[in-house]
This record gives C-alpha cells, structure tokens and sequence, in this order.
C-alpha cells in the first residue's frame, strides 16, 4: 500500500552476521536510504510499514532468530554526524 512519504526507522538484533547487501538491495526499494550506524537504518519511503516488515523477514540471510524494530517518525533529536542530519533535513520539507 502507499502512504505519504515519512522516515521509517529500521534497527536490527542479529544473531549471526548481518546480510547487509542483501538488506540494501531490499531498501533500495524506498525512496532513499541512509545507514547510520551499523545496524541501524532509516528509510525515506511511500510503503506502508507492514509491507517493509515482511519484505525484511524474507531478505535472504535474515534468520529465524533476528529481531528487528520498525518505526514511523515525523519528530527527532539528538546528536548525529553532520552528513545524517543532512539527509534527513533534505526529505523534511
């Protein structure tokens, strides 16, 4: 389904080592992506949030016992590194 474009935050729990590539690939599917720490990503994207949750769980390498946390956010804080903030100001317009 699509919805308005908004940041959906992605932050994983691995169990073995993260499918990374494969994962990218999955998120090249959002409008744009930024991975900001090692497992942790936030996507720019119009698809509603339980489609991105099943297209995770059946990224190959993901396994049975990964967890994974999605959320939708309109308001944020803290301290990132300036090319972060860069890009999410760039979508919140």
């Amino acid at each position: 389904m699509t919805v308005p474009a908004r940041f959906v935050h992605v932050g994983f729990n691995f169990t073995s080592t993260p499918p990374t590539a494969a994962l990218e690939k999955v998120f090249a599917n959002a409008r744009d992506w930024l991975r900001y720490e090692e497992h942790c990503w936030v996507l720019y994207s119009t698809t509603d949030i339980e489609t991105w949750r099943d297209r995770i769980r059946n990224t190959p390498g993901i396994l049975p016992g990964d967890s994974f946390f999605l959320c939708e956010f309109t308001a944020y804080t803290g301290f990132m590194h300036d090319w972060a903030w860069k890009w999410i100001k760039k979508h919140d317009s």
